[in-house]
């Protein structure tokens, strides 16, 4: 009984230092946001040793563009390895681009289609809507387009539109396609502007 206890009781402990973590992580990135480099970078720094994901990669985002650090693609793409092998989606979209690209990894477009695969398995729209594009066949573009759609993307609903596939995205609207004339088209206000 007193193992269980203290079972339950770290558990605890350990739940309530995650979200501390976390909290950290969010102030972290506002600062960075706001082009706080070296505030960002003392926040993340010591959580990223102790292995936060969302941590490592927003440190490998600061090297990979030179804020706060010197631009290295080797050591950005080496933290967001560290991290999409924690679990974290946007390191796995960030290291497939590693493979892509050949910098910081060497260029493997296999392991490439392997981490950006990960990443939109685990629901992450931007990595959905890359498959899409890349597709070699309609079926697989619409199959990735139908899956971003489901998980709220409207760009992706009103590709399948246009596309002639309107069961595929049942609530796309008058306001959706408006919306995304408007802030994605015309402000360019990134491709997640009207999503949920």
């Amino acid at each position: 009984m007193l193992i269980l206890s203290l079972i339950l009781l770290f558990s605890v402990a350990q739940a309530h230092a995650d979200t501390n973590q976390d909290k950290r992580v969010d102030e972290a990135v506002d600062l960075h946001k706001s082009g706080e480099y070296a505030k960002a970078k003392e926040i993340l720094a010591p959580l990223a040793e102790v292995g936060h994901a969302k941590a490592i990669n927003i440190i490998g985002m600061m090297h990979d563009q030179g804020q706060g650090y010197p631009a290295n693609a080797d050591i950005a793409c080496s933290l967001y390895e560290r991290s999409a092998n924690l679990g974290y989606t946007s390191a796995m979209y960030n290291l497939s681009h590693c493979y892509d690209e050949g910098l910081g990894k060497p260029q493997n477009p296999g392991l490439a289609l392997e981490w950006i695969t990960k990443a939109a398995n685990h629901g992450l729209i931007r990595a959905m809507l890359h498959l899409a594009t890349k597709a070699q066949t309609e079926t697989d573009e619409r199959f990735w387009l139908k899956k971003a759609s489901d998980s709220g993307s409207k760009i992706a609903a009103a590709a399948l539109w246009e596309m002639g596939y309107h069961e595929d995205a049942p609530d796309f609207s008058f306001l959706d396609s408006l919306c995304i004339r408007i802030r994605i088209l015309t402000l360019h206000q990134g491709m997640d502007a009207c999503d949920d």
